[in-house]
């Protein structure tokens, strides 16, 4: 299956506000925040009452929501400022999915990835994610295609694909290998 998908910037904001609660860094760290922000609160409290702990635990809430805010508001401002026009981000990607690999290609790069190594695939109601590594995904926006039907076979297949992959393994270097690759 292939699909052309031209990438915006505010494809790139809305997918880090629809990854906010998936991803486990976002969730590392707003537990950071909220043991720092408890810490914080509890040691100026002037006893250790339940009432205090209590305050301590919704204040910590509160800061590590808003300090979650603040990160994505300055990433949200980063993607609207830097020029990511010709570094491959922005523009068109040519997006392909095999029963073995996705692969995308765009102006400056032709990426391939084995479903086995791909980390998450994600249909959410307005695109389809696609977690490369641990810190990088691929959006494919619903907009990209013609219908509803035709977004739902491409998130279906690629979740199909990516499933099958990690459950069925095969020899010879296949999809399911679990042997590290050789780079000589």
């Amino acid at each position: 299956m292939k699909i052309t998908v031209h990438l915006t910037r505010f494809d790139l904001i809305a997918l880090q506000w629809q990854l906010l609660f998936r991803l486990r860094a976002n969730l590392y760290f707003m537990l950071a925040m909220w043991i720092f922000f408890f810490i914080m609160t509890l040691a100026k409290a002037e006893s250790f009452s339940m009432g205090s702990i209590g305050i301590a635990a919704f204040v910590a809430l509160l800061g590590a929501a808003a300090g979650m805010l603040v990160a994505l508001a300055i990433n949200a401002i980063y993607v609207l400022m830097s020029p990511l026009e010709n570094k491959g981000i922005l523009g068109r990607h040519d997006i392909s999915l095999s029963p073995t690999e996705f692969r995308e290609i765009t102006d400056v790069n032709d990426s391939s990835y084995r479903w086995t190594g791909i980390p998450r695939v994600v249909a959410l109601p307005r695109c389809l994610v696609v977690q490369v590594t641990y810190c990088a995904a691929y959006p494919v926006p619903r907009r990209a295609f013609d219908s509803e039907q035709e977004f739902k076979a491409f998130c279906d297949y690629a979740e199909g694909a990516w499933r099958q992959a990690r459950l069925v393994p095969e020899t010879d270097g296949g999809a399911g290998n679990t042997k590290p690759e050789s780079r000589s």
